[in-house]
């Protein structure tokens, strides 16, 4: 058998206290976050037509990508997900 090293040993265990510091940001809507991940990631609704209102204004098309920030309509139109108000599903 061959002769193998030492495993080593680190003696300096600190525990860094920066960890306190650090703070994590929920989503502003997980609704929403649902249900446009519902839309592109599930083949029978990647056809599908939904009704997005929002702040400013309401849509009815066809969601097609989607961004941190924005979903992409299939009229090429950014829509900022923090400004969506509710997605329904036109059937």
């Amino acid at each position: 058998m061959k002769n193998l090293p030492k495993m080593y040993k680190n003696e300096n265990l600190i525990i860094p206290s920066h960890n306190k510091n650090v703070c994590f940001v929920e989503e502003e809507n997980p609704k929403i976050e649902s249900i446009l991940f519902d839309i592109l990631h599930n083949p029978a609704n990647k056809k599908q037509k939904v009704w997005i209102k929002t702040s400013k204004k309401t849509y009815e098309t066809y969601i097609i990508a989607k961004t941190k920030q924005e979903a992409i309509t299939l009229e090429n139109e950014t829509i900022p997900i923090s400004e969506i108000i509710s997605i329904q599903k036109i059937k």
